[in-house]
């Protein structure tokens, strides 16, 4: 929802509401000055998502279910990824980074196999992959991904 434009003066101001928050746009001879820094499902700690000037910041996500393997540990994860991206209005062609962190790296390739079945093709971002101890024995992988919109 656009509330000002000064065309004359080349500046604008657009101010619109998204998902219960009030967004500020701003700008000059078309270029955008400074945007909004939108967090979704924040706490004291930590946002799953942070969205700034067209770049999408996930959180390490784990999967929700922590009994199975690594392959449907990463499926699940990946689903929760493209549900993310989707309400920041972008998609898994728009990756940029992922970093991937493995209880063991042992099941890099059963998570390899899911991962690579999951990008579009020719879509692979630049990514870590390393091996850590997770904050639960029961989770064998964390993904935090970078995309732009």
């Amino acid at each position: 929802m656009c509330i000002s434009r000064f065309p004359n003066a080349g500046v604008w101001l657009d101010i619109g509401v998204r998902d219960g928050r009030l967004l500020f746009f701003f700008g000059i001879k078309g270029k955008v000055l400074m945007t909004h820094i939108l967090r979704t499902d924040a706490d004291s700690i930590l946002s799953k998502v942070v969205e700034y000037h067209g770049f999408v910041f996930t959180q390490g996500l784990v999967a929700r279910d922590l009994s199975g393997d690594v392959a449907a540990q990463t499926a699940d994860i990946l689903e929760q990824i493209d549900h993310l991206l989707e309400v920041h209005r972008t998609d898994k062609t728009r990756l940029l980074q992922a970093q991937i962190w493995l209880a063991a790296i042992d099941d890099r390739a059963a998570m390899n196999k899911v991962w690579a079945a999951w990008l579009p093709e020719g879509g692979a971002p630049a990514r870590a992959c390393v091996e850590a101890k997770l904050s639960d024995p029961r989770m064998r992988i964390e993904i935090m991904i970078t995309a732009c919109r």
